[in-house]
């Protein structure tokens, strides 16, 4: 779908700042790539992985869901990273309640969103890091979480954790 250059800088986020700077251009791309991916246009539900930690899935699941708001989508942004969690740092949030607490429960998925200081952009953060995360994010509680979210919002990106050295 796209190739994003790493930062100049140690923090991609200046560089995401800049709307002319190679990084903001490459996740512009990837948005372009994405309203195009299927042949309905943007998938709703996106997942965001990678091999190993540290290579850009956080900042990645940011861009786009920022992207995509700046664009008048409600976006949802979900903190599935039950590990090691850090969609909350991102915006400032807390992380007292979040995923985790909806996983775990019959509770609204209104109860654990939160906003963000940018417009159309919605997070649900992880909550409390549990004891057994794998069985959290498999249970089928999290099927209806994606689904009812899917309802209430036109693009939902989750953050997850990478794939290797974890089940």
């Amino acid at each position: 779908l796209g190739v994003v250059p790493k930062a100049a800088a140690r923090d991609p986020d200046s560089e995401l700042g800049d709307p002319k700077s190679p990084v903001s251009e490459a996740y512009n791309s990837l948005r372009a790539a994405l309203l195009y991916s299927t042949s309905a246009g943007l998938p709703q539900v996106m997942l965001v992985t990678s091999a190993q930690s540290a290579e850009g899935k956080t900042t990645t699941s940011y861009a786009t869901a920022a992207s995509l708001a700046r664009m008048g989508r409600k976006v949802l942004l979900i903190d599935g990273d039950l590990r090691r969690p850090s969609i909350h740092r991102r915006f400032g949030l807390s992380n007292e309640r979040g995923l985790t607490d909806l996983l775990t429960s019959a509770d609204p998925i209104a109860s654990a969103v939160l906003a963000t200081p940018q417009e159309n952009l919605f997070a649900i953060p992880s909550g409390p890091i549990p004891p057994s995360p794998t069985e959290l994010i498999s249970s089928p509680r999290m099927e209806q979480v994606v689904q009812e979210s899917a309802a209430a919002y036109d693009a939902i990106v989750i953050d997850s954790p990478p794939i290797l050295g974890l089940a």
